[in-house]
């Protein structure tokens, strides 16, 4: 399923997108880590959530020059 940032998602949709379980991603919205709308009693996610979230949990950080820079600082000694 291709995401489209200006859709609105069921549940389920989301957690086939993201490959996770529906309670996982259950679990990602009422933890507030996932930005949802609940209409009823039924959730719904915007394309461009998903996509924030996504951005959100990456393990590349972006800095002010918008060039990708990694979390972790490495030393390698090749001499050993």
């Amino acid at each position: 399923m291709e995401l489209q940032a200006n859709r609105i998602y069921t549940v389920e949709e989301t957690a086939e997108i993201l490959s996770i379980r529906r309670e996982t991603l259950l679990k990602l919205i009422y933890a507030k880590n996932l930005e949802a709308s609940k209409l009823g009693r039924l959730w719904r996610i915007r394309g461009s959530n998903i996509d924030r979230f996504l951005d959100n949990t990456s393990n590349i950080n972006k800095d002010d020059n918008n060039e990708k820079k990694s979390n972790v600082e490495c030393e390698f000694d090749f001499n050993s």
